[in-house]
């Protein structure tokens, strides 16, 4: 027998109705609203809100029941009117803040319908109700897995969308057909196929004779290009589909569905359609400089063109060479000329998407040239490399003395900042602070705890194998008139990519500017050239190892060895953070 609460609690009504199928079976949110209003009738209740949403509880984050916890850290209400327990949480976050708040008086009573909870009762019994809704959750996860995985086993496509054609049995019994052929579509679908292994249409044309014997979607549209080319792509038209087992490999099932057209005949047209087909166009050919440059006009990027001309013997007729064996004005075949004259030209020229430019182009022997004429510039002695190796981990052992004190430091600091945010939560939950101080102190600490924990990660460089970064990009120098004279694009795009990529044409003239990194680690090298006359027996030590770190030698180079540390390091952390992102975003597509 419930017994009647004291009217100076105020109450809030929580109703939520998931929109998953594991909710389906409760009731709904206009129905809790009707009993939980009844029964704060009944028992005299002051509510002073109704808050209800249609969202899973299977994982943190719901508004509304962020919401619904503002009213009791404002203290504009101090207990909860809920259908039953699990309508509040079905995760372990949310439920722990639920029972913590409980047990701390925050909350001074929950009502359910039939039973109600107290600071001073059992937190076992709620945390075992917490927990039988959590675990509901992944059972309920795991059994539609399994269920899935048996039908796709039993030869029927475990998917709620099926391909165009078919649909599910909406009056599905034990021993009947799971999938159908759709009475308004699978017999187009027959057609089209019909008309696609006579090989005379393309996706394109059978597009417009589906559009015209009337292929439309539920809603009376005609179907996209794409969807026709999954049509002649799926293996589900053969009576195939692929699906994943329990480890989540995909594994190929043989359906028990009306195939559309048989194995043979689909295999026959998606090898003509697919791909890997022998292209019949002449085979393109890979630039070295494409994607590195830029046009000093327009901004544009500089393209490649290879002109392949004959001039004929008969007419003097210049033309291209490249899809015909005649002349296109005399008819004479290119067989039959006598030493004709041929053209073989490969030139950069702007590609001009943004409107015309005035820039000429520039034939690809001229720019080799230039290329070179500017390596030689950054070429650097195989005696300065050793010699700025040997400085830069000279100078990363000195640095790391320096980094372990800093960091000692840094996190003595940050071990403070969480005692202290530790310390306003116990004083947010004793009351003795208001929820607008509590948020206001607790991001002021987030703010600067986040400033330490960046400041450590940066300042540990011993993470980061930035002398890995500078000898390769040493190398990279020595090696690339080598590698331009190969005419490798790949190697030459990665050469190039290491060393700077902002390479800029204009009038003619290649302008190179190389990255940070590149330019930090050549300053060095210069620095070490200059010097190397003037303190020739100390560079003898240094090269050999014995070189002291207090030495004028050492903190004249440790400079320019701190800046190369300094500009690795910082392009190391920008590709981290670029592959994190983009990791994540593949993540959130794939999830």
């Amino acid at each position: 027998m419930k017994t009647q609460q004291p009217k100076s609690i105020r109450y809030v009504i929580y109703a939520r109705k998931s929109s998953e199928s594991e909710d389906r079976q409760l009731a709904s949110i206009d129905d809790q609203i009707q009993v939980l209003t009844d029964l704060a009738k009944s028992f005299n209740l002051n509510v002073v809100e109704v808050i209800t949403e249609s969202q899973s509880a299977k994982a943190p984050g719901r508004p509304g029941f962020s919401k619904l916890l503002d009213f009791f850290h404002d203290g504009r209400a101090e207990g909860v009117l809920c259908w039953k327990l699990n309508r509040l949480a079905r995760n372990p976050i949310d439920g722990g803040q639920i029972s913590w708040m409980l047990q701390n008086n925050i909350i001074k009573t929950i009502q359910c319908h039939g039973r109600d909870y107290k600071p001073t009762d059992n937190v076992l019994m709620m945390q075992v109700e917490f927990g039988m809704a959590n675990q509901y959750v992944k059972d309920l996860s795991i059994d539609i897995r399994r269920g899935t995985n048996a039908k796709a086993k039993r030869g029927w496509y475990p998917t709620p969308q099926l391909p165009v054609g078919y649909m599910h049995n909406p009056k599905f019994r034990l021993g009947e057909d799971e999938i159908l052929c759709d009475p308004e579509r699978f017999a187009i679908i027959q057609k089209l196929w019909k008309s696609a292994l006579s090989g005379t249409y393309n996706i394109s044309e059978l597009k417009r004779i589906g559009d015209k014997i009337g292929l439309r979607d539920p809603l009376g549209r005609p179907y996209k290009k794409c969807t026709y080319y999954q049509i002649f792509s799926h293996p589900f038209y053969c009576g195939y589909f692929f699906w994943n087992d329990e480890n989540g490999q995909k594994i190929k099932y043989k359906g028990k569905h009306k195939p559309a057209v048989s194995e043979d005949d689909f295999n026959h047209f998606n090898a003509v359609i697919s791909n890997d087909k022998p292209s019949t166009r002449e085979k393109q050919y890979e630039f070295a400089f494409t994607g590195l440059i830029t046009c000093g006009c327009c901004g544009c990027q500089v393209t490649a063109e290879r002109k392949q001309q004959i001039r004929c013997t008969h007419c003097r007729n210049k033309f291209s060479s490249k899809n015909t064996d005649k002349c296109p004005k005399c008819s004479t075949r290119i067989n039959r000329m006598k030493n004709p004259t041929r053209i073989d030209i490969t030139y950069y020229r702007c590609t001009k998407r943004k409107g015309k430019c005035n820039q000429k182009y520039i034939r690809q022997e001229e720019l080799e040239k230039m290329y070179t004429t500017i390596l030689t510039q950054y070429s650097v002695n195989k005696s300065v490399i050793e010699l700025a190796i040997q400085t830069m981990k000279m100078t990363q052992e000195v640095v790391q003395e320096a980094e372990k004190n800093k960091i000692q430091t840094l996190k003595c600091k940050l071990a403070k900042l969480k005692r202290r945010e530790e310390q306003f939560f116990l004083m947010r939950a004793d009351g003795e602070i208001t929820n607008k101080d509590f948020i206001r102190f607790t991001d002021s600490i987030r703010d600067e705890v986040s400033l330490l924990e960046t400041q450590i990660k940066v300042t540990d460089t011993s993470q980061f194998d930035w002398i890995s970064m500078a000898v390769s990009h040493l190398e990279n120098v020595n090696n690339m008139k080598k590698i331009i004279n190969s005419g490798n694009k790949k190697l030459i795009n990665q050469a190039f990519n290491i060393l700077g990529s902002n390479q800029i044409l204009q009038g003619k003239n290649l302008y190179f500017f190389p990255s940070y990194v590149a330019q930090a680690i050549f300053n060095l090298c210069k620095t070490i050239e200059a010097e190397k006359a003037r303190f020739e027996p100390e560079i003898t030590l240094l090269k050999s190892g014995q070189l002291s770190p207090d030495s004028e030698l050492f903190l004249l180079l440790c400079t320019g060895a701190n800046l190369v540390r300094t500009r690795c390091t910082e392009t190391i952390i920008k590709r981290t953070r670029l592959l994190t992102c983009s990791s994540r975003y593949y993540q959130s597509r794939a999830a």
